[in-house]
């Protein structure tokens, strides 16, 4: 596994851990910006594994759709992977509309679901590797 990859698993961990909190859904934006930094890591982290470079972003859009475009699924999530791209972008520097709030178990089965996807290809891809 690539260092960068090890990195980018940590740190989403490390957010994912921070949105078990129960304390840090009263804070709604930043509990939104933990969920998308989350997400976001684990798709880079699989972008790298595939040996695909991706420019710096945090539009989880564009990070999914470089990820299906090399035949990398990405399973069905409570949450549509791209919604939380605007707590990482907009709401770090906008007031979070009360109606945009994630839902926060929604959140992390999202976030558990992907990180189980994605541990489960990068395993597979490093299998493949060795052959």
């Amino acid at each position: 596994m690539d260092a960068q990859t090890e990195l980018l698993l940590k740190k989403s961990a490390a957010s994912e851990q921070a949105i078990s909190s129960p304390d840090l859904e009263r804070i709604p934006d930043i509990f939104g910006f933990e969920t998308q930094q989350a997400a976001e890591k684990l798709l880079k982290a699989l972008l790298i594994e595939i040996g695909i470079r991706y420019r710096r972003t945090h539009d989880l859009a564009e990070l999914v759709q470089l990820v299906q475009l090399h035949d990398q699924p990405i399973p069905p999530t409570p949450i549509v992977l791209s919604r939380p791209t605007a707590f990482a972008v907009q709401f770090r520097y906008e007031e979070l509309p009360g109606d945009l709030a994630l839902v926060p178990a929604e959140a992390r089965d999202t976030v558990a679901i992907l990180r189980k996807h994605v541990e489960s290809r990068i395993e597979q891809i490093a299998a493949t590797r060795r052959g």
